[in-house]
């Protein structure tokens, strides 16, 4: 079976209210970890803001295709 995205990047984002979102930026076909981080969008209006930016900065900088969220 092939990978729904081929060879196209995504952003997959791990929930936690506690303790952070984890997200990473993997390749489809190989899954190598390029980059994660840990957002905070629900403690409050700043850190969600800053949430925000960081998922895009990452969809730029990679160029994201799709957004994973388990």
């Amino acid at each position: 079976m092939a990978p729904p995205l081929g060879q196209q990047l995504f952003l997959a984002i791990d929930p936690g209210y506690r303790t952070g979102c984890k997200g990473g930026v993997a390749w489809t076909h190989k899954g190598k970890l390029l980059s994660n981080t840990v957002i905070y969008p629900n403690q409050s209006a700043a850190r969600s803001q800053e949430a925000g930016k960081v998922i895009l900065d990452l969809t730029e900088k990679f160029h994201i295709k799709a957004i994973a969220n388990r």
